[in-house]
């Protein structure tokens, strides 16, 4: 019985673990990308973000 609460202890720490330590990454990003010759907005264009390993699209306001 005492072996079956430590292994019921041990799972409820380690199932746990991933909720207590897990961060929310989603964020907003908002703004325009331009053409540097003829600063018109560019549609479609892809922005990535190295350090964070994520990116996205410009939609069709550029």
């Amino acid at each position: 019985m005492r072996v079956l609460r430590l292994i019921l202890l041990y799972m409820l720490f380690v199932l746990n673990a991933d909720i207590i330590y897990s961060q929310e990454t989603s964020a907003t990003l908002s703004g325009f990308v331009y053409d540097k010759s003829t600063g018109e907005t560019l549609i479609g264009a892809n922005v990535f973000f190295k350090d964070l390993g994520t990116g996205t699209s410009t939609n069709v306001y550029g």
